[in-house]
């Protein structure tokens, strides 16, 4: 089942709770609090921001990526055109500082590159023994940094982390599975192969009775050892 405001890897944030119809974007005493004495396009984009953070762990990357509905929701509380939310700062140094305000005031941190190896030993460890879909495994760190009041990296970033994770974790299994050799077999391979000694062998003399050979007599010679002696005069 697909986690509430999540999507995809960049996915629409906080879009399923709007279409519920629950009370995620009901603004509470203590958010009241942290609006301050904002007005117009830039009291409507901290609420927005605010209540889609309490709802996801995360701040929107885009002004699309957050539901009409939620929009709506949230300027009717305050009295505010939904209208300002397109004129809200987007990209200006008043959302840096929201988004610092909004962190501070939940507990929440940037990621840092600690964070980001801590998260890929995790993933590695614990969760792609049992989960290699892709998007699931986006949702599971998205999880686990909330629960650790870490904001989580971007989602291109975060995308590129839990693909490098994945290949390294396979390339492990696969050097896993070729089994080495072990030191006796290595030493009894080696043995079979090379003396003992270390030195080349070397030929072992033959034994038995040493051969003997009749010296070579030539046919005349033999012919006439077996002819017999004439005695004429």
């Amino acid at each position: 089942m697909r986690p509430t405001g999540m999507t995809g890897a960049g996915g629409d944030v906080g879009r399923d709770a709007a279409c519920d119809g629950d009370d995620r974007w009901t603004l509470r005493p203590g958010d009241r609090a942290l609006l301050g004495n904002k007005s117009g396009a830039t009291r409507l984009g901290f609420a927005v921001l605010l209540k889609v953070f309490q709802a996801d762990g995360r701040f929107p990357r885009r002004r699309e990526d957050v539901p009409v509905p939620a929009v709506d929701a949230v300027a009717a509380q305050l009295g505010v055109s939904a209208a300002a939310w397109r004129d809200y700062d987007w990209r200006g140094r008043a959302i840096e500082y929201h988004r610092a305000q909004i962190r501070a005031a939940l507990g929440f941190r940037e990621a840092t590159a600690d964070d980001a190896a801590a998260l890929a030993r995790w993933l590695d460890g614990e969760v792609l023994t049992v989960e290699r879909r892709h998007d699931r495994l986006l949702t599971v760190a998205r999880a686990h940094c909330r629960a650790r009041q870490v904001e989580p990296p971007a989602p291109e970033r975060l995308d590129r982390l839990v693909r490098s994770v994945v290949r390294r974790h396979e390339g492990g299994t696969r050097r896993r599975s070729v089994r080495p050799w072990s030191p006796a077999s290595r030493l009894r391979r080696s043995s079979a192969s090379t003396p003992c000694s270390g030195l080349p062998r070397r030929r072992r003399p033959m034994r038995g009775p040493p051969i003997r050979t009749r010296p070579w007599t030539t046919p005349t010679a033999r012919t006439t050892a077996c002819r017999p002696i004439s005695r004429r005069c």
